[in-house]
């Protein structure tokens, strides 16, 4: 139920995917938007994989890098930035956005990894002007901000600048600025 004030969410699949990796356990959850993104069925994605198996999908020129950043995150508990391609098994290459942060335990050791993944393709960059969706991360934002939820609005406030930067991109690009 939701207080009085609180911002309305009409969340879709362009407002991008999520996940959560239970370090301890080496299991990752993830939605539907994140599974089709690495080729998994979303209902296996749903109960839980091994971090290798999204892994895999991450092209062979991007694993070290993305292999590495994982890592620094696991030592520093600083937030994840990275974008990379993931490769589907009929060979779709897609440009993706990731975005996290891990989460310690009172000894420091990480026990949960969680963040929010973008499909930047080109085909998918026109979803960036879409409308509904910038509403939707606006409102998401909102109401994260409003619940007090602080690694959630930060999150959100990333992909708004994504957005942002994107849309100034397209302008750059586009017939409007020429």
């Amino acid at each position: 139920m939701q207080s009085a004030g609180a911002p309305t969410i009409k969340l879709s699949a362009t407002a991008g995917g999520t996940y959560t990796w239970k370090v301890s356990e080496d299991t990752v959850y993830a939605d539907a938007v994140v599974a089709t993104l690495f080729g998994i069925s979303a209902t296996e994605a749903e109960r839980g994989l091994p971090l290798t198996r999204f892994l895999q999908a991450v092209h062979p020129d991007d694993l070290a890098r993305v292999s590495a950043a994982i890592s620094l995150t696991l030592e520093t508990g600083s937030t994840y930035r990275a974008e990379y391609r993931v490769v589907s098994a009929t060979g779709k290459i897609a440009q993706v956005l990731a975005m996290g942060r891990c989460f310690c335990d009172a000894a420091g050791q990480p026990m949960e990894y969680s963040g929010m993944l973008f499909d930047l393709s080109p085909n998918e960059t026109q979803r960036w002007r879409d409308e509904e969706m910038v509403e939707n991360c606006i409102a998401a934002f909102k109401a994260a901000k409003h619940s007090g939820n602080k690694f959630v609005t930060y999150l959100l406030s990333m992909a708004l600048i994504e957005i942002g930067q994107q849309a100034a991109e397209d302008m750059v690009h586009s017939d409007i600025v020429h």
